[in-house]
């Protein structure tokens, strides 16, 4: 009897430890559980510099032609332009008349360091003279992108009136959107047409602006 009743207090003395094993691993469990949140709940102080690129095309050059002016980042006789921050070209031809062709050559660079789209150009125009205003065509034509644009033809071989009446609009012109990487050229040229049989004379002024974005239109 002795031996039994010894058993039974072992078997009793071992599952209470093990009870208190368990409590005591919970408690503990809880005690980390509580510090941890704690800590997470703290403020936290991060010091940290963030890079950001960006995309800057601008009008980098321009050309300016008409029957009676040739301009090239300058204006003479019969036209006048102004670049504005390399976003917006304003040009003012005078002498418009019936059958009158100007163009407008812009030459885009992407200045930045992200790539940029150039979804196309916007175009406002205005005139004295409602008729000229209302027989007025545009038309645009993309080329590019080019590295180096100075020995490009689209670019390069157009001097003169009589150059645009010659070669212009060139072949393999593309549709935009065009994408431009960092460093990469876009050449815009933009036909003024003033498709009319009156006798129509007067000043027509235009104001040149590329669209652009950065993220795929």
């Amino acid at each position: 009897m002795v031996v039994k009743k010894v058993r039974k207090l072992r078997r009793r003395s071992s599952t209470g430890v093990l009870l208190a094993a368990v409590a005591l691993s919970l408690v503990l469990s809880f005690m980390l559980m509580n510090t941890s949140v704690s800590m997470w709940l703290e403020d936290l102080d991060i010091n940290a510099s963030v890079s950001v690129g960006s995309a800057d095309v601008r009008i980098k050059c321009y050309k300016v032609m008409s029957r009676c002016c040739c301009c090239c980042c300058f204006c003479i006789g019969n036209c006048s332009a102004q670049l504005v921050n390399g976003k917006v070209l304003n040009v003012v031809v005078g002498r418009i008349h019936d059958g009158s062709r100007v163009w407008i050559g812009l030459l885009l660079k992407n200045k930045g360091t992200l790539p940029a789209w150039v979804k196309g150009v916007e175009v406002n125009y205005y005139c004295g003279d409602v008729d000229i205003y209302n027989s007025l065509n545009v038309t645009a034509y993309f080329y590019g992108p080019f590295k180096f644009p100075g020995s490009i033809s689209v670019w390069a071989l157009i001097n003169s009136f009589r150059d645009c009446c010659h070669n212009l609009p060139f072949p393999h012109h593309v549709n935009p959107p065009v994408r431009v990487e960092p460093g990469e050229r876009v050449i815009v040229w933009i036909k003024l047409y003033v498709n009319s049989t009156s006798n129509l004379h007067g000043q027509l002024g235009v104001s040149v602006r590329p669209l652009t974005c950065i993220a795929d239109p």
